[in-house]
Formats: C-alpha cells, sequence, structure tokens
C-alpha cells in the first residue's frame, strides 16, 4: 500500500510538469516552422494524455495561437470569433500554415531579401531590427577596415552571422551551400537563368554544339566521326558569308545528335550534312527546320522550336549573339556493340540459351538485332544452383495461385517452368 501511495506521488508530479511544458511552448520562427511548432504541441499533448490527464481541446487550439509573432494578430483575432464546434486545433494548424503562405508572398512583394518556403514564415520585425543592426556595425561604416579583419566583432552581442536564403545561423548567403546548389541547379532546371548569363554556359563547355544559322544553305560539320551513311564528295566547295570565302566539302551523311535540353535529352537527326573539315563551326540549317514543319518563336534570349501542333520539341538559348544547340552525338560505335551471348541471357532473366538463338534469328526483340551476339558455350552458374537445389514438380501437377493479395511474397526459382504457354507453345 505505501509503494503504491509513493507511486501516486510520483505520477502526479510527473503530470503537474508534464502540464507545464505544455503551456511554456512557444513557436520560435527562427529555428523551426508553423508545422513543427504544431506537431511538438501535439507530442506534448500525448504525453499528457498517457500521464493520465486529457487536456480539453479548447485549451490546446488556444496553446497553438497564444504566442504568435506580430504578424499573425489578424489572424489570431479572426479566429476566435469561430464558433465553438469550429475552434478546435486541426482548423488552428491549418489556417497557420495558410497564413504563412500569405506572409512569405507579401515579403515577396516588398523586395525582401529574406525568402522562405510556405511552411516556414519568421518575423518580419526581427527581420528588420537584424538588418539594421548589421548596418549600425563597424564593419560597414568603416570603409577602410579590412573586411576579412575582425570577423567575430562585426556583428551584435549574442547574434551571430545569419543565412538570408536558408534562414539559419552560423554562417551568410554568400557561403550558403544551399544557395550554391541551387544555382547550379537553375543553370539547367530554368530557361531565365540557363540563356541570361554566361556562367551557365560556361558548363555546357565540356559539350559539343551546334550553331543554329538561319542564312545557311545546307547543314555541316567538321567532326567525321559523329556521321553515319556517309559519302565522299569530290571537288565541291561551299561558300561563307560572301564568294570571296570557300570551305572544301569533302562528304556528306547524317548526324543522330542528342541535345542536352533543360526538359531532358532529346534526339534529333540531321540529314544531308556536309563534311565540312576547316570550318571552326557546326551549322544547322535554320530554313530546314520550317521546311520541315517545325514551328519557331523567339523570346526571353531562347529560341522555342515546337512541332507542328505546337507540341515542345527543343530549346536553342542565346549565347553572345548566336543561338547554340549543346549535347553529344549518337554515334554509331554506340548503336552496335559487341555483347557476350552470357549477359543477354541475365537480361532477359535466365531465360534458356536456344530461346535467346531463336529470338535472335527471327528477330522477335525488338533492339537485339542491332547486337553482334559472340555464341559462346560458358553455362551459368546461377541456373546450374537453381536446377540442382530446388524440388522437383510432382506429377500432375496443376498450377495453383498461392497469394491471397497484391505484394505477397513469392518464392520461385529464376525461371520455369512456366505454368502459362506462350505464344511460341
Amino acid at each position: 500500500m505505501e509503494h503504491f501511495e509513493i507511486k501516486f506521488r510520483t505520477s502526479k508530479a510527473r503530470l503537474a510538469v508534464l502540464i507545464d511544458e505544455f503551456f511554456e511552448l512557444k513557436f520560435n520562427p527562427e529555428e523551426e516552422t508553423n508545422g513543427i511548432f504544431c506537431k511538438r504541441v501535439d507530442e506534448m499533448k500525448t504525453q499528457v494524455k498517457e500521464a493520465g490527464f486529457e487536456i480539453p481541446e479548447l485549451l490546446i487550439a488556444l496553446q497553438l495561437i497564444r504566442r504568435l509573432p506580430a504578424e499573425y494578430d489578424h489572424l489570431v483575432q479572426t479566429l476566435y470569433r469561430l464558433k465553438d464546434e469550429e475552434f478546435n486545433h486541426r482548423e488552428v494548424e491549418k489556417e497557420l500554415v495558410n497564413e504563412s503562405g500569405r506572409i512569405q508572398l507579401k515579403q515577396k512583394d516588398l523586395n525582401l531579401d529574406y525568402t522562405e518556403n510556405a511552411y516556414t514564415v519568421g518575423s518580419f520585425r526581427q527581420q528588420e531590427t537584424r538588418k539594421k543592426s548589421f548596418e549600425r556595425s563597424g564593419a560597414v561604416l568603416d570603409p577602410s577596415r579590412n573586411p576579412g579583419q575582425y570577423r567575430k566583432n562585426s556583428y551584435p552581442k549574442g547574434m551571430g552571422p545569419f543565412c538570408d536564403f536558408c534562414s539559419r545561423k552560423r554562417h551568410d548567403a554568400s557561403k550558403c551551400y544551399k544557395k550554391r546548389n541551387k544555382e547550379k541547379k537553375q543553370a539547367f532546371a530554368s530557361e531565365t537563368s540557363f540563356c541570361g548569363t554566361n556562367q551557365a554556359f560556361g558548363v555546357s563547355k565540356d559539350w559539343d554544339q551546334f550553331l543554329i544559322d538561319t542564312a545557311a544553305t545546307s547543314h555541316f560539320c567538321y567532326e567525321r566521326d559523329w556521321f553515319k551513311n556517309f559519302k565522299e564528295l569530290t571537288t565541291t566547295k561551299a561558300l561563307l558569308a560572301d564568294k570571296k570565302s570557300t570551305c572544301e566539302v569533302k562528304g556528306m551523311g547524317d548526324i543522330d545528335f542528342i541535345v542536352k535540353d533543360i526538359k531532358g535529352n532529346v534526339k534529333i537527326t540531321l540529314k544531308d550534312v556536309f563534311y565540312t573539315p576547316n570550318m571552326r563551326r557546326n551549322l544547322i540549317r535554320g530554313a530546314r527546320m520550317d521546311i520541315a514543319g517545325l514551328k519557331i518563336t523567339w523570346s526571353n534570349n531562347v529560341m522555342r522550336i515546337c512541332h507542328s501542333n505546337n507540341e515542345y520539341f527543343f530549346s536553342a538559348f542565346r549565347q553572345d549573339m548566336l543561338y547554340i544547340v549543346s549535347g553529344y552525338p549518337l554515334l554509331d560505335s554506340v548503336m552496335y556493340t559487341s555483347v557476350d551471348l552470357n549477359l543477354i541471357h541475365k537480361r532477359l532473366c535466365h531465360v534458356n540459351i536456344p530461346i535467346i538463338k531463336d529470338i535472335f534469328k527471327n528477330k522477335s526483340f525488338k533492339g537485339l538485332e542491332k547486337v553482334n551476339i559472340k555464341i559462346d558455350n560458358e553455362s551459368c552458374i546461377a541456373c546450374n544452383v537453381g536446377k540442382a537445389t530446388r524440388t522437383s514438380l510432382k506429377k500432375n501437377y496443376v498450377y495453383k495461385r498461392v497469394t491471397k493479395s497484391v505484394l505477397d511474397k513469392v518464392h520461385m526459382d529464376l525461371w520455369g517452368p512456366a505454368p502459362v504457354t506462350s505464344l511460341g507453345g
């Protein structure tokens, strides 16, 4: 009985501590989001309930809006006017998230450097105070002072460096790795950042390029290895700019080119391309695209090429005064390669070797007809182990489905015998 009384007194003391911690919860916009704060309140409510007391729904909702920053004053007054059946912590949490997004858009309209996601909205007054305090520091008022000198004293007391990009402490925006990563991704994922800066085009220096020339009479390329269906030409010259400048044409063929576009890799095929080894640029004839039925539009330093049904195809971006298409050629050596038969056997889920030979002979597998298969009698170790360890089927075996629902685990051999008759028997 005495042990029970001690335990009861201990549980009441713990309950008192948990209730105090619940009402001391406060939203800190510099260190957490609204979603995290609501989650902390919900977890503390659960701990109090497990200790033997259930906090009323009204007190939970009031705790969520009890110590909010000044930007939320209007929302708090609106929530106070809700009906009793509508005033609950789930409704309050939803309104807090919506208000966060509104405040974020408002700050963007004010051209603030402080940017956050839809769930994170800091205190506007605190950010302005931080900015004014930093402008009063000696690093700004004294132009003769070395920016790298007395770095620790360049911030107000109790306030270290603060990043306006990711809203974290201990570093500024110039050293923010998230900002650097975003700038790198924008070179590929954003048209505006891709086409407007030399830095974005600096990423593509290692890529092969074609220049779109609307005045060119044909496609031109100086790389012999890019061609397929190549035909040599004799005593042929092409005019460059005027009649006084010529370039020797040594052949003609087709080129498959992979364009590194903002929406992924796009394959284009250039027909009847002249091989001109002495030219410094690879040219795409702009009129050929019009003849092929493609639609071309120019805007914001971007040449957009679309199909006749206005479906997007790819884009060329302006570099200096030229529109460039960057990418790499699809060489024949990549398309037609020599592959071991055992590799095809593994790629096709360990199907029998005679079946693979029939597939290759009948050209019934798309892409396999372009592969030069080396016939090798080497046996597959995985197939031998499977055949040696599996249980033989009983006589008059009837296939039964043993799974009862989707994604049930099934134990089976690598391949066969298949209970379903294939098209070839």
